[in-house]
């Protein structure tokens, strides 16, 4: 099992992001940490929504690296790394279905935070996990929500379901959550 990266050495460089006004969440790894569906953070997944121009802007001073994007199933506008932070940062984060782009949303309210940093919402991660052929991680996400409903944000399960390039097997998948 991989090391736990504290979340300390990228606050600084969330803050950043914060004060450009730059929609933002933790994904993947960190998530999952947050939830406690897994024991490591293996590097800082951030997605992001804004304009590549804004975001080199917005985090001048730190070196980065283009990385690809956009291979399919991927779909996302771009992906920069900051090696020195062990940040992956995903700008307009989407995946391709059937040659259309869906779209998933970074950001949701209530919003659920971790040492003052926004967390993206595990039913967004379910759907990703699926659309990346990550069917372990996407069971986790969702046996964890069907066990803890508490936690479950309808309002973007709702909109997930409304999104017309759901496939199928992730709208089953969702319905579960809010059957009632």
């Amino acid at each position: 099992m991989g090391k736990v990266i504290h979340p300390e050495a990228i606050i600084p460089f969330v803050k950043r992001l914060e004060e450009n006004n730059i929609a933002y969440s933790l994904g993947r790894s960190a998530m999952l940490y947050f939830f406690n569906l897994v024991g490591s953070i293996n590097d800082w997944d951030l997605m992001v929504d804004c304009p590549k121009s804004k975001f080199i802007e917005a985090i001048a001073g730190y070196d980065w690296i283009d990385k690809e994007s956009g291979d399919k199933p991927f779909a996302s506008e771009y992906r920069m790394e900051i090696e020195s932070l062990h940040v992956d940062v995903i700008g307009g984060f989407a995946f391709e279905v059937d040659g259309k782009r869906l779209e998933l949303p970074i950001s949701h309210i209530p919003n659920v935070q971790w040492h003052g940093m926004n967390v993206s919402s595990p039913e967004i991660w379910y759907v990703a996990y699926q659309m990346m052929g990550r069917k372990e991680k996407a069971d986790l996400i969702l046996l964890y929500l069907q066990k803890q409903s508490e936690v479950i944000n309808v309002d973007v399960i709702k909109d997930l379901l409304a999104n017309d390039y759901v496939t199928y097997e992730i709208r089953e998948g969702l319905n579960t959550l809010i059957k009632t």
